[in-house]
């Protein structure tokens, strides 16, 4: 969590993070500008969070995945940011059940990561 946090000062990186989908048509080095274009490459952001704008402003950081290997499920891991009002979480899941539900995982560690803050914050 820490070089996150270390990481999202950049402003460079974070954008990059941050962003959904990337298009552009790529150059090989030395190539003539009146050669054949290649075709356009697309990237897409595999964080699902980024498209689920609602109260919660998410920026990714890293998707993954565990496992894999000598017959071991695949296990799901993600880090990310999130705000919320004037709040921001940084927050890692590791060993979610399958790579889609570290989504889920990451909805529900934050959500309870909000209420407890909000817990201290009327207490105080």
């Amino acid at each position: 969590v820490a070089l996150s946090r270390q990481a999202m000062k950049l402003g460079l990186f974070r954008k990059i993070v941050a962003t959904k989908r990337y298009s552009c048509r790529p150059r090989k080095a030395g190539a003539r500008a009146s050669a054949k274009k290649p075709p356009q490459t697309c990237w897409v952001n595999t964080n699902q969070l980024l498209w689920e704008q609602g109260n919660d402003l998410w920026e990714g950081l890293k998707t993954g995945w565990l496992g894999h290997t000598h017959g071991q499920k695949v296990h799901g891991c993600l880090a990310c940011t999130v705000q919320r009002g004037s709040r921001q979480l940084y927050a890692v899941v590791m060993g979610s059940e399958g790579l889609s539900q570290r989504f889920a995982d990451m909805k529900g560690l934050c959500d309870r990561a909000f209420v407890r803050l909000e817990g201290r914050s009327t207490s105080s």
